[in-house]
């Protein structure tokens, strides 16, 4: 019975997966769950059976990921005191999972961009998302700055945003842009690059 359990879940990662890809290539309106059910290698049943149907898809993919990275920056500020730790393990995590990052990403700014009337839900899910990261982003740097570590000229909710607007580019342009580069000269170069910006 367990056994069962597992491979339905790891069926659904993999259908999840597959519809991210899919949507990112044909938009969500182009989007069928013949296409889905092939990237995934598994039956159009399959997909009925976890989501039934692609609108429900779609909504899983954008909650749960929504979800995902709310807790991973609500880990982070709880596990580390020094506001830079807490910015370099966040980096080092996104970094490391830049590809399924970069589909995220440009999924999110596909439904901001579009606003469907049937996700207006999800628009604002995702909108609560990006201020609430960009707001445990500000607590980090204005918590630096108190404890003298980082640059006391800098605007916490200015340099937030424009942190997030970086890593958003990022992720959405790594594979033309960044494709040279390996994982670790990635990680080094934007540490270096947040820290020269941050540090005093």
């Amino acid at each position: 019975m367990r056994r069962t359990k597992e491979d339905a879940e790891k069926t659904r990662q993999q259908l999840m997966d597959a519809g991210l890809v899919v949507f990112i290539k044909k938009g969500y309106q182009a989007a069928n769950l013949e296409d889905i059910a092939k990237e995934a290698n598994v039956t159009r049943g399959a997909i009925t059976w976890h989501f039934k149907n692609k609108k429900t898809l779609y909504r899983a993919i954008i909650e749960e990921g929504s979800k995902k990275t709310k807790l991973m920056f609500n880990d982070l500020a709880n596990n580390y005191i020094e506001p830079q730790e807490m910015i370099e393990a966040m980096l080092n995590i996104l970094i490391s999972e830049r590809h399924r990052k970069h589909l995220e990403i440009n999924m999110l700014n596909n439904l901001l961009k579009e606003k469907p009337a049937e996700f207006i839900d999800l628009v604002e899910l995702v909108q609560s998302y990006l201020t609430f990261v960009i707001g445990k982003l500000a607590d980090a740097i204005e918590s630096g700055i108190k404890k003298g570590i980082f640059k006391k000229h800098l605007n916490p909710d200015f340099t937030s945003k424009a942190f997030f607007t970086f890593l958003t580019g990022f992720f959405t342009d790594f594979e033309t842009l960044y494709h040279n580069y390996s994982e670790n000269e990635i990680k080094d170069n934007i540490i270096g690059f947040f820290n020269e910006i941050l540090l005093v």
